[in-house]
């Protein structure tokens, strides 16, 4: 599974070096959740 330029460790540590972990901290969930869903309905419409 793929998540693509949306988050990666790289962006993440610029994230929080530049605005602060409290700025960055949020997108990581919002990320993980919505590669596993698009996941999920990618393997549904294939099966």
């Amino acid at each position: 599974m793929v998540v693509g330029p949306a988050m990666d460790v790289k962006l993440a540590s610029m994230e929080a070096g530049t605005f602060g972990d409290a700025f960055a901290r949020p997108f990581v969930p919002v990320v993980i959740g919505t590669a596993v869903a698009s996941a999920s309905v990618a393997g549904w419409w294939l099966l």
